[in-house]
Parts: C-alpha cells; structure tokens; sequence
C-alpha cells in the first residue's frame, strides 16, 4: 500500500474545540500523520501485553544534564547571595535566596528526573485492550479504560509579547474519574493529594510539540476507542494500526 494511500484520509479528521487552528500548525499535524505509530509489547504487574503505541518523544539526556547544570549553578547563586546579605546585615537579599533558590530547586530536579529515563521506557500512549498506560520515559502511569473519563483539549501561551508572537501549544489532558486512586495506585502520592485538594481530574497532560505523530490523529484515536470498547481487541494486533494509518477513527 502507498505512502499517500496509507494516510489519505487522516486529513478529512476534524479539528476539535480547544485547540488553536492555524495553516501552519495544520501543515505540521498532516505532515506527521501516524508516524511511527505500531504495536509494541508492554509489560505490567510482571505480564506481557501487546499495545498500540502512539508515540512521544522521550526527554533527552542532554536536556537533563543542562537542567542539572542550571539548576546547581542557581543554587550556587542563592548560596552567595545568602552568605553576602549575612555578612553585611542586607536581609532584603534573603527575598532573592529564596526565588533564585526554589527556581534552582526545579531546574535541579527537573534535570536529575530527565538524567533517570528508564531504559526500558517506550515513551508514548500505549493503547492495550485493557488498560491506557502513558509512559514519559522517565517514569509510568497505567489506568484501566473504566478509569477514563475523558479527555480535555486547551491551547497555552508562554512568555510574554515583545517583538514576536508569543510560543503556544495545544495540550490534550486525560482525565480520570478518581485521580486520587489512579495516582496513588502508580505510587505518586505528592500528585495524588494535589489532586485531591484541588479537585482536579486531569492525571496526565501533553503538549502536542511532544508527539512524533500528528496529535490530531493521536486524540481521535484516544478518543474512539474509549467511546467504542467493543473495538478495543484491536488493540493487540495489526487491526489498530491498519485503523489508524486509515483515518477510521470517526
């Protein structure tokens, strides 16, 4: 089958409410279609299970060394500023020890967690025909389909504008109907009793520059086989993938 048959019907799949449309963000969806999109096997709880695999990107070590890097330099700083303010009695410097040093915290951890990938990791959305898991590389979270309420669909801007527009991403969220227990049950406690306290859903986020493949293709997906579980068999074999290489998704 051709490259152009494969895909032909991925570009007739709706755009969603939420997300920002533009030609050139549209060009970039549809140029990458179900790239790398195959079933893989996946293991949990000590058992072996095929799943279609909707690729990410896994968080590359570099970036992780330089968040380190930043992050020890930052604390470094904080620790100058506070040896100085003490030794000259300048106590509003403490207002910059403790800014410079939790933003040196995050960039710290934020590095350590990248430089910890699993070697394992197949890093995406893995679609099994019992459970959603998404795997960050550097860590995993798996949730039976039950577990799924929906999906939530939003844009975010960054930064501030000066002389360009500014950068923004459309980012879609996977929401649970207990988030508590799905975070809880994966061992993050901290996210688990942040969920509860702000009475969150939402138990995973991703950002579409994330994907490998076109994010309109990996929602729609999502977004099927949550809506039509008698279809989810297709999830350990060829079935999934010839589906979503085809655009049947509606």
């Amino acid at each position: 089958m051709s490259e152009q048959n494969t895909h032909g019907d991925l570009s007739t799949l709706p755009w969603p409410d939420g997300w920002r449309w533009t030609p050139r963000r549209d060009r970039d969806y549809q140029a990458k279609a179900a790239t790398g999109v195959r079933t893989v096997e996946v293991e949990f709880e000590g058992a072996r299970e095929p799943a279609l695999l909707l690729p990410m990107r896994s968080v590359p070590r570099w970036q992780g060394i330089v968040f380190t890097v930043a992050g020890v330099g930052l604390l470094a700083t904080a620790v100058l500023i506070g040896v100085v303010s003490v030794a000259t009695q300048t106590w509003t410097g403490i207002v910059g020890v403790l800014v410079i040093g939790g933003a040196g915290t995050v960039f710290g951890l934020g590095g350590l967690a990248g430089l910890r990938s699993r070697k394992e990791a197949v890093a995406g959305l893995l679609l099994s025909p019992s459970r959603l898991i998404f795997d960050g590389s550097v860590d995993r979270l798996a949730m039976s389909w039950n577990d799924v309420a929906g999906f939530r669909l939003y844009m975010i801007r960054y930064g501030f504008r000066v002389l360009f527009p500014m950068p923004w991403h459309n980012w879609l969220s996977i929401d649970a109907r207990d988030p508590h227990a799905v975070l809880a049950s994966a061992g993050h406690e901290a996210a688990a009793r942040l969920a509860r306290r702000l009475k969150g859903k939402s138990v995973v986020a991703v950002a579409d520059n994330r994907m490998i493949m076109s994010p309109l293709v990996a929602y729609h997906t999502l977004r099927y086989y949550l809506e039509n579980p008698a279809d989810r068999r297709e999830l350990a074999g060829a079935e999934a993938v010839n589906r979503v290489h085809k655009g049947l998704l509606l």
